[in-house]
């Protein structure tokens, strides 16, 4: 028997149910892989802070080693900011950590976490104008942004000094941490702060739900932090993980009862 062609052709055509069908196979297998995506660019801008985070800890490097192995403080007083045509009117407080170390950064990039974002907020420690305070004067303006905050617990404004009766402050000196690779210098956030130094440590912990300037106080990585410590080393940990067994915000394990305490407050939410 011959078959004619009429009797041999297949039909291409689906029918709405089969289409349907397709469509959800498809909204399925979409469902499944966009959270593995998702996570993929999130370890993706994890890594290129963590990047950042090491770029900064060698420019902090360098300018120990160009000043007398001394940290850059979180915010220097009115009396001892660096004296310089380009920051005329700038006055103390506006001359922080990320100031001191700007000319050993390859770009302001460098200081933004890319999962941040209120990363380029007006930052108004930082966003002071020109001579005599003018904020008219945008010659002397330059605008940072806010990813990177200094462990004010240990270097808040140095040590308290007085010379000719004067108070001033001096610099951390590298040689006063007996564990370099384990105090944490930076830690993400937020806030529009360089440190979170107004308030002791575990009080910082304590505000890890509340909310300041409208956000979070920290920024964080598929629950956990990137971390930077006082070698130029930076690691992810788990908030927890920086609160005990052993806390890593001051030499000497201080106050560690009230490390451990916030620590078990806040295991569950960064488990």
């Amino acid at each position: 028997m011959v078959r004619t062609h009429s009797q041999t052709r297949i039909t291409w055509g689906l029918t709405l149910i089969e289409l349907l069908v397709v469509i959800a196979i498809l909204a399925i297998i979409a469902a499944l892989l966009f959270p593995v995506l998702s996570n993929a660019r999130e370890s993706g801008r994890r890594t290129r802070c963590l990047s950042n985070m090491r770029q900064v800890g060698l420019a902090i490097q360098m300018y120990l080693s160009d000043y007398t192995e001394t940290f850059p403080m979180n915010r220097f007083p009115d009396a001892q900011r660096p004296l310089s045509n380009d920051w005329g009117g700038l006055h103390g407080s506006s001359w922080n950590w990320k100031r001191a170390v700007l000319s050993y950064l390859k770009s302001v990039e460098v200081l933004e976490c890319p999962s941040n974002a209120y990363k380029w907020e007006s930052e108004y420690i930082d966003n002071y104008g020109g001579a005599g305070g003018d904020e008219s004067n945008w010659a002397h303006t330059l605008k940072l942004p806010i990813s990177y905050a200094y462990n004010g617990s240990f270097f808040h404004e140095g040590i308290p000094i007085r010379v000719l009766g004067e108070p001033l402050h001096r610099p951390r000196y590298y040689a006063e941490i007996p564990e370099p690779s384990w105090l944490i210098m930076l830690t993400e956030t937020r806030v529009n702060y360089p440190d979170l130094g107004g308030w002791s440590i575990p009080q910082v912990l304590a505000l890890r739900r509340g909310v300041v300037e409208g956000k979070g106080l920290f920024q964080s990585h598929q629950k956990g932090i990137n971390w930077m410590f006082c070698d130029g080393s930076a690691k992810w940990l788990k908030l927890a993980q920086t609160c005990m067994p052993r806390q890593r915000w001051t030499p000497y394990d201080r106050d560690q009862p009230l490390f451990n305490e916030r620590a078990t407050q806040i295991l569950e939410e960064y488990q």
